[in-house]
């Protein structure tokens, strides 16, 4: 059988299309997979994977990371169930501050590693604002009269 050029293009297009559906079920069924894996992980590890996921520095496996955490939160008398939620935050809010310095030409120190972060309990670490910013701000209200 003598396939003209516009039928093997048909056919190939079928191929194609027949592929595209079959990955994009596949990857329908890992997704449904997923989440019955996270629905039975508890709540905590999961928010905790999470962070862990999106923090930007050098880190080790889950397990590891966890039981450093849960660690230093025995050692600092924290409670873990409250200290989860404010990682995310505190990390976004460092970084943040980190990207300000750097286009400002100030010094910030290097992001450490997930595990120097997690011992030193950073994210219960305050940070000054920048008084050059406010400073500022202050002589702009003085000379143009605002303030």
């Amino acid at each position: 059988m003598i396939l003209t050029k516009s039928k093997k293009k048909s056919e190939l297009k079928k191929l194609f299309w027949k592929k595209k559906r079959e990955k994009e079920m596949e990857e329908q069924n890992d997704f449904i997979d997923k989440l019955i894996c996270v629905s039975e992980k508890p709540k905590i590890e999961t928010i905790f994977e999470d962070f862990r996921k999106k923090y930007s520095g050098t880190k080790r496996g889950f397990e590891i990371e966890y039981k450093l955490f849960k660690i230093t939160c025995k050692a600092y008398k924290l409670k873990l169930s409250e200290e989860v939620a404010k990682l995310l935050p505190a990390f976004l809010r460092e970084d943040d501050l980190r990207m300000k310095a750097w286009r400002s030409n100030k010094f910030f120190p290097a992001r450490a590693t997930l595990q120097t972060w997690l011992r030193q309990a950073r994210w219960t670490q305050e940070f000054e604002e920048n008084k050059a910013v406010q400073a500022k701000s202050q002589l702009e209200r003085i000379l143009f009269g605002e303030g």
